[in-house]
């Protein structure tokens, strides 16, 4: 369901690829990750590894010399684009009454499930 760059769904039939009701939306989770790398580069001069903004992003937390610092409201910001795209999923399929089963996947699946649940 995430990719890097954007928010994809799929429908399956049996099978067979439902066009119409699939479709793709750009807000990927690589752009909260450089969001927030970019956010933490110009707050303590210096690149952050890929690890630690992943943590940021998982926990709203960065380590900066011992202290945590609260990024929990910027990070929520960073995951807007990649939240509010969900909303390809109501435009496509409603309420989804007709689908039996719903598989998130990609590295940002677990950063929407909320929001797919919700949908």
């Amino acid at each position: 369901m995430s990719g890097p760059y954007t928010v994809d769904i799929a429908l399956d039939d049996d099978g067979e690829f439902v066009d119409a009701e699939s479709g793709s939306v750009e807000g990927g989770v690589y752009m909260a990750q450089e969001r927030i790398s970019s956010m933490l580069e110009r707050d303590y001069r210096e690149k952050i590894p890929y690890r630690i903004v992943e943590q940021v992003l998982s926990n709203g937390i960065f380590t900066a010399s011992g202290t945590p610092v609260d990024y929990s409201s910027e990070v929520e910001d960073a995951l807007s684009p990649l939240r509010s795209a969900t909303q390809l999923i109501s435009e496509k399929w409603q309420r989804g009454t007709t689908l039996d089963i719903i598989y998130l996947s990609g590295g940002g699946a677990e950063l929407v499930y909320e929001q797919v649940v919700e949908a």
